[in-house]
This record gives structure tokens, C-alpha cells and sequence, in this order.
């Protein structure tokens, strides 16, 4: 049986306590029905016991069917400020909204627990346009799995243009397999055009290298087109999804950022109202 956790009223519940006292009460069942068979004179107490066994797996049941069926809220989405272009934090009519404007890259970083194993997670988001236009907006959703009590510092920063980098200075940049890869500096003022960041190996950048490392954050991507009119609409699609293989705890944290393409069609800006998550059916 998954482990999970019971959504209220809060996420740190005992998850792995929760899964054993299923799988015990299920046993407890198991075994006043295969061996006392309800004789006359235990019928009273198998009883009992075969009723206090079932109320407590309804119980476990009913949490694990809370947790499959609810959306939980991502409460906080942080900004970066040392981007060169952060998005920032307006009114969109009675809401707070983060504006993604268009033609620029900005983020917004987010943070959420696995609590459940065996299920993808999937990230709904609720956004809304400044201009009524049906042009392909590009969602990105950048995410990397922390075990639980490991470090989350890892490098964030984006590259520059003409600007001073020293040796063993480290940027991430897309990479051409579309996920975001760290690179290190070998030292010197950057171009006024970013590299065409590798996979593997180097990449020049005016006269001097920029050598690959790992990959720190995957990147699920979602080409969504909008309705031609200015409001709010949701989106909910199997491309903005972690898979289920790369979450091997329930205690896994998955961190990440929310990002738009700058170069995609949709001539308005883009806000973001709220977002979700919510593990579905591997």
C-alpha cells in the first residue's frame, strides 16, 4: 500500500504511521475471519473486533480518497530579484497577481511536498491576460526533487550580457535538451548575445569558455493558447506534471520556478493569480 499523507489539517501528519495502520487493521481482519470463523462462542468478541478493524481502514481510506481528490494551494510564490527582468506583484481586479511581461524572461519560484508515492504531481495554474488575444502563450514550469534535510542551495542565476564573470563563477542556462544546466566560468566579460548553452562539453562566450556541469532544474514546457478575451482562465495539463518514477519519498520536497517564454506569440502581459497541486493517476 502508497504511503500518504492526510491533507487536513495539515501535511505533517505521520505518513508512514498512517500506511502501516492500514495495512495492520486489514491484516487484523484477515485474520479474525480465517481462523475463529465466527463460532458461538466468539462471535461477540470477533465481532467487535472485525467492526473496530474495518472502521479504522474507512477511516485511512476516506483520507487517502481526500488527498487524491483535492487541490492544494501553492501559498507563496517568490520572486527573483536579482533577475534582470523580475516580475512584479500587482492588483489584477480584487486578486494579487504576479505580472510575467511580455517579450522578457522572469520567475517565480514555488515549493510543495511529494506527501503521496505512486502518483504524478501535477501543477495547475489560474493566470490571466492583459490584452484579448489567441496567441500561443509559452508556460514553463522548471523543478528539481530535495530529499528531506539536504541542502536547497543550488545555483540560480542567469546569464548576462557584457557583464564581468570570474573563474568558477556558475550561471544556468537552457540547454539545448530544454532542461536548465549549470555552467562555470572560466573568466571574462560576457558577450551581448547568450551562448547556445550544451549539453555536454564548453561554449565559447567572447573569447573565453563556459563549461557544462548538471542538470539543476528539469523543465516541463506547455504551448497554451487562450481564448480572444481578457479574463482569467485555468490550466490543467499532463505537461506541467512531475512523473511519479522521480518522487521516491513521500518527504520529498519539489522546488522549482514558474517561467514564460520570452519569445512566444501572445503579444500581452501574463499574470499569474494562483496555482496547485494535486497528485494524478500514473
Amino acid at each position: 500500500m502508497a504511503d500518504f499523507a492526510i491533507p487536513y489539517p495539515d501535511f505533517q501528519a505521520n505518513t508512514v504511521a498512517d500506511s502501516e495502520k492500514v495495512d495492520a487493521n486489514f491484516a487484523a481482519i484477515a485474520a479474525v475471519v480465517g481462523t475463529n470463523n465466527f463460532s458461538v462462542n466468539n462471535y461477540v468478541a470477533d465481532g467487535a473486533s472485525l467492526t473496530a478493524n474495518l472502521d479504522a481502514v474507512d477511516i485511512a481510506l476516506k483520507s487517502l480518497n481526500d488527498l487524491l481528490s483535492t487541490k492544494v494551494k501553492i501559498d507563496s510564490w517568490d520572486v527573483f530579484n536579482d533577475d534582470l527582468n523580475p516580475p512584479e506583484n500587482i492588483e489584477w481586479g480584487a486578486a494579487q497577481a504576479i505580472n510575467f511581461a511580455n517579450g522578457v524572461l522572469s520567475r517565480a519560484r514555488f515549493q510543495f511536498r511529494a506527501d503521496i508515492l505512486g502518483y504524478h504531481k501535477r501543477i495547475f495554474l489560474r493566470l490571466a491576460t492583459s490584452t484579448a488575444s489567441a496567441s500561443a502563450l509559452g508556460l514553463n514550469v522548471a523543478y528539481r526533487i530535495n530529499s528531506l534535510g539536504t541542502s536547497q542551495s543550488v545555483t540560480t542565476a542567469l546569464w548576462q550580457a557584457s557583464k564581468v564573470y570570474s573563474a568558477s563563477d556558475k550561471v544556468i542556462g537552457l540547454d539545448t535538451g530544454g532542461d536548465w544546466r549549470e555552467f562555470t566560468a572560466a573568466g571574462g566579460t560576457s558577450n551581448v548575445s547568450e551562448p547556445t548553452w550544451p549539453t555536454t562539453g564548453t561554449v565559447a562566450d567572447n573569447g573565453w569558455n563556459w563549461t557544462a556541469g548538471n542538470v539543476i532544474f528539469k523543465n516541463l514546457d506547455l504551448s497554451h493558447t487562450p481564448a480572444a478575451s481578457v479574463g482569467d482562465f485555468e490550466v490543467d495539463s499532463s505537461s506541467l506534471q512531475v512523473p511519479s518514477s522521480e518522487i521516491t519519498a513521500i518527504t520529498d520536497e519539489i522546488v522549482g520556478f514558474f517561467w514564460r517564454s520570452a519569445g512566444d506569440a501572445h503579444a500581452g502581459d501574463l499574470y499569474l493569480l494562483d496555482g496547485w497541486n494535486k497528485p494524478v493517476e500514473a
